[in-house]
């Protein structure tokens, strides 16, 4: 054998042994994920040795230190000061079902149990989770936890062209922000049993997504509750997407003179980003955050501003959320049309007024079937971020992080047999305000 070929054989080997050892060494401990460290590894927990953590961390820790690779519960993941004011209180909304779903199907299969033999999967893992986030430094000052309510939001059962009318639309939003029990709902739709939201604006919103998991409605419940127990203000507002609670409080938080941070997997927020509004965003296949701001945003993007982002996923559709966008017209396009002629409306303008230049990829731009699905479309992604029903317009100080008045929230952890994070999370809620 040729002398080269038989170093190379000799590496392959020697890196065999190195990784069986490490997942020896993963399966053994106690806050790794065991399900298929052998075969698919699971992109929630197990983060790559090569990526590049996009905040910068102490030297005790990894970012976030909860979702990599064997981890210690102590580490801090610092945010940058030339990113935050540090003379104002900070906010974290939490947009949770998204992480939810990531530990539901990192596990597979494999579950946790408590003594009693209850499911603790989705508690164990967002506990992990949510440490790593309240460990942040700066540290949080107040914290909400926004979960997607079961049932449609306002944006799927308006198929009809009249009803696209950017007046009807608004009034619909009004309506439902005035209140929504049954007599005020049955008066402005009679014909309708029940609040719904986008899926009222397109019948296919999202309708090429899996049938969701029921288990992890009824898992995050418990979450739900196991934060209550803990003081942290939790918001659940049926008929209205998370993205459009996230979207108000936000906003809410920087007008009361605050900093919002947004954690989220949804990249819709890019929208709202702005001086006082970051977004931590989790890629799809790394176990790790990155933030964005809005300069960042422009940086990468040729100068784009983070409002223009609809405008972009209006004409190229979001396949995620199956919406359709301009039949052609893919994102570099779309960008494209958008940093010359500033938005949609100066699209259509543009091709009306003989300004667009004639091509096989503008040519649904010259029909008005094309300004509409721009125009749908755009709605669709847009986030509402002025609320105004009682849910979402509470006063902002019930988020501040406190001090728990009783221990129920450990109790309930030593119950279920979850042991391990419970001294890293008495040491960040002794910090608390009491």
């Amino acid at each position: 054998m040729h002398k080269s070929t038989a170093d190379m054989h000799s590496v392959a080997r020697t890196l065999c042994r190195g990784r069986t050892s490490l997942i020896q060494r993963l399966s053994s401990n106690p806050l790794v994920n065991p399900c298929s460290l052998r075969g698919r590894v699971q992109p929630f927990f197990i983060k790559p040795f090569f990526s590049k953590p996009s905040v910068r961390c102490n030297s005790s820790s990894t970012w976030p230190p909860v979702l990599g690779r064997p981890y210690k519960l102590t580490g801090a993941p610092e945010i940058p000061p030339e990113w935050y004011d540090a003379e104002k209180d900070r906010l974290f909304i939490l947009d949770v079902m998204g992480p939810l779903f990531r530990i539901d199907g990192g596990y597979g299969k494999t579950k946790l149990t408590a003594p009693s033999g209850e499911d603790t999967t989705l508690l164990f893992g967002f506990l992990k989770f949510f440490l790593g986030i309240l460990g942040c430094q700066p540290p949080p000052t107040h914290v909400v936890m926004v979960f997607d309510a079961p049932g449609a939001t306002f944006r799927t059962d308006i198929s009809a062209k009249d009803l696209w009318h950017p007046d009807n639309v608004a009034d619909f939003i009004q309506t439902r922000n005035q209140s929504f029990n049954s007599d005020t709902f049955s008066k402005a739709f009679p014909n309708k049993t029940s609040p719904k939201g986008r899926d009222e604006l397109y019948p296919a919103y999202k309708g090429n997504r899996p049938q969701l998991n029921e288990r992890v409605y009824t898992g995050g419940r418990k979450v739900k509750e196991w934060l209550e127990s803990l003081g942290i203000k939790c918001l659940q507002v049926h008929g209205v997407e998370a993205d459009d609670v996230c979207g108000t409080l936000a906003c809410r938080a920087i007008e009361a003179g605050m900093s919002a941070f947004l954690f989220s997997l949804d990249k819709d927020f890019f929208q709202l980003l702005q001086k006082d509004l970051l977004l931590f965003r989790g890629p799809a296949k790394l176990g790790e955050f990155r933030l964005h701001t809005a300069e960042g945003f422009s940086e990468e993007r040729k100068g784009l501003l983070p409002k223009q982002f609809i405008e972009v996923a209006g004409l190229c559709g979001d396949p995620s959320d199956n919406i359709p966008g301009v039949f052609g017209i893919g994102e570099k396009s779309a960008m494209e049309l958008v940093l010359e002629h500033m938005d949609i409306e100066g699209v259509i303008e543009a091709a009306k007024t003989g300004m667009l230049k004639d091509s096989k990829r503008n040519k649904p731009l010259f029909m008005e079937e094309g300004w509409n699905a721009a125009r749908k479309s755009r709605q669709l992604v847009e986030i509402q971020t002025q609320l105004k029903m009682p849910d979402v317009r509470f006063n902002i100080e019930e988020c501040r992080l406190m001090q728990p008045a009783d221990r129920a929230a450990f109790e309930t952890l030593r119950e279920l047999g979850i042991n391990q994070p419970v001294p890293r999370l008495k040491e960040l809620v002794a910090q608390w305000q009491q």
